[in-house]
């Protein structure tokens, strides 16, 4: 399963109608330890938590979209989601769920910004996220492109968009893993996905059934 970082930090930077181009947010596992809405399994891999490892890490790159992205494209049915930054790798059949395989000189990681406390004296770092440009084809439609209001008056941190997520490594067969892996993916749909994101908006999980997330702790990372 992604390690899903949030669906309402990205920023909308142009608006068309079969398409549109999103600043996509993409967050490491430095501050995993952290988290309160994912359990990394840390201990297995203390790695993810030293600045060194994101420096030259490769990694996978996932986009969920509340859509069909295949609906889009120059043929109105051969859509996809397009981020220069990295190689193609999977996409869901029903055209929601994407991944993508980082480039050599795409890595997930920016200095630091270290700062002395006031209080203490003891100097403090914080990370920024990374960000990428992403186009996103969509159906012409407007009944096809819902139910996210997709515009450039969309204010990041507040209103949710596309789902952004990572897996460590060059993951070129995840989609296909997930659909083998958990009987709610079996079909190929993704539409029960919102299910494990960070803070999904209610009107994506409302009309969803209660399902028991499996392995929680990933283990396998």
């Amino acid at each position: 399963m992604p390690i899903w970082a949030g669906g309402n930090f990205n920023f909308i930077k142009k608006v068309y109608p079969s398409y549109f181009v999103m600043k996509a947010r993409v967050s490491n596992l430095l501050k995993a330890e952290t988290w309160d809405f994912d359990t990394v399994d840390t201990k297995a891999h203390p790695e993810y938590l030293e600045p060194t490892y994101w420096q030259s890490a490769d990694f996978t790159l996932f986009i969920w979209c509340p859509f069909d992205v295949t609906k889009g494209g120059f043929n109105r049915n051969d859509g996809k989601i397009t981020v220069p930054d990295f190689y193609p790798a999977q996409q869901s059949a029903d055209g929601r769920l994407w991944s993508f395989l980082s480039r050599s000189k795409t890595k997930l990681y920016k200095s630091p910004r270290c700062i002395p406390n006031a209080e203490t004296g003891d100097v403090e770092c914080t990370f920024k996220s990374s960000y990428y440009q992403a186009f996103v084809d969509r159906s012409m439609d407007p009944d096809e492109q819902g139910p996210v209001d997709i515009n450039t008056e969309i204010v990041a941190g507040e209103t949710w968009t596309c789902e952004t997520g990572i897996l460590p490594g060059h993951q070129k067969y995840a989609i296909t893993g997930l659909v083998n892996y958990y009987e709610m993916f079996s079909n190929g749909t993704f539409e029960m996905m919102p299910k494990y994101f960070r803070d999904p908006p209610a009107h994506l999980t409302d009309h969803l059934p209660i399902v028991q997330k499996k392995q929680k702790n990933r283990n396998h990372l």
